[in-house]
């Protein structure tokens, strides 16, 4: 397994380290401050089986796509997933884009990592291009500061796209909370719909993480950069996002009994429809 592993100390003294697996997706594999790891180690199975779990990325598309728009043309043995996958009636091959599926072209240092993705980088002989079906090109810059992780993700596109993170965050003996200044509605799957007044308090998101939840919230002041606490009894993380418009979203998913939340910062609103061919996502994490 080829990892890299960035380092650096915070103001306090305390030693913090991040992981990534270039060579399947970058997936940021862990999270640490002073050994307190936030990424959900127990969805490694999900990693292995397929590439999910940890901390993946989303692009250039979101989801499942329609049927009509997954390209066939190549050798599905070449990813062992697919076949996992199917055995479960699941027709899409690529989950959340191919991104998470293929080694990155990187250059990296002790603190930071410059990494890019495009439509004509090879898979095994077979272009990016024939797997996503459409070109793209994806820039991906992480650097370690003392605070913590400062992440700037873009694509740009031939067809509409979306980028995101999909990290898996662990979620002690399955309680918590997400705060954060949104609208006062919400996406499920693509529809709006009222926050319900349990979900929020004083005008802001208060969303109780012991329930499922796979929806689509809007920050309030979508041009500057918003912040999301999510606290649990080991750790509070706050999350800052900034996209280059106020075409963005943040999604919480959150299946039954899981160990894990995903807090996924997106670049569209409707990421399963999105509209723009070119976006970008700056992304601050810091453990508390």
């Amino acid at each position: 397994m080829t990892l890299i592993t960035l380092e650096n100390t915070n103001e306090k003294g305390e030693r913090l380290l991040a992981t990534f697996h270039p060579n399947k997706g970058m997936n940021m594999v862990s999270f640490k401050k002073e050994g307190l790891d936030v990424i959900d180690q127990q969805t490694m199975p999900l990693f292995e089986e397929r590439l999910a779990g940890l901390g993946p990325l989303i692009g250039p598309h979101f989801h499942h796509r329609a049927p009509f728009e997954i390209p066939l043309d190549f050798d599905t043995h070449l990813f062992p997933h697919i076949a996992r996958v199917k055995k479960k009636g699941v027709v899409e091959p690529f989950s959340h884009g191919i991104a998470r599926y293929v080694p990155w072209r990187f250059d990296a240092s002790s603190t930071q990592i410059e990494a890019r993705l495009s439509s004509s980088d090879l898979f095994k002989g077979i272009p990016l291009r024939q797997l996503e079906g459409m070109d793209f090109e994806m820039q991906l810059h992480i650097a370690l500061m003392p605070f913590g992780l400062f992440i700037k993700y873009s694509v740009k596109s031939e067809k509409p796209s979306v980028i995101g993170l999909h990290t898996y965050y662990h979620l002690p003996d399955g309680k918590g909370k997400v705060d954060g200044n949104v609208v006062l509605n919400y996406r499920e799957s693509e529809g709006l719909k009222p926050l319900p007044d349990s979900w929020h308090k004083n005008g802001r998101l208060n969303f109780d993480l012991s329930q499922e939840a796979d929806f689509g919230f809007f920050p309030k002041e979508p041009l500057e950069e918003s912040r999301f606490i999510f606290s649990n009894r080991n750790y509070d993380l706050h999350l800052f996002m900034q996209s280059d418009t106020s075409d963005c979203s943040f999604q919480i998913f959150r299946p039954a009994k899981s160990t894990y939340v995903c807090l996924e910062p997106l670049s569209s609103q409707t990421p399963r429809a999105p509209t723009r061919c070119e976006s970008s996502l700056e992304i601050k994490l810091e453990i508390f």
